[in-house]
């Protein structure tokens, strides 16, 4: 299994929130502002949900695009 086969895995274990604000900023170059917004939720939401995602993610699978 390659890096981004890990890393695909690895987010699929994610809750809905988690994944979508992931996605959004690390896949699609979103600010944590616009995702709030997107999202309808706080901004402190979407940094505390950034936070736990690169806390969950495997060594290395941290900011880098999402091929």
């Amino acid at each position: 299994m390659d890096q981004e086969e890990i890393l695909r895995a690895a987010l699929e274990t994610l809750p809905d929130d988690m994944r979508r604000c992931f996605l959004l900023h690390f896949g699609q170059g979103f600010e944590e502002g616009e995702i709030a917004i997107l999202l309808k939720i706080p901004v402190e939401r979407v940094r505390a949900c950034l936070k736990q995602v690169r806390d969950r993610l495997p060594a290395g699978g941290g900011p880098r695009r999402i091929p």
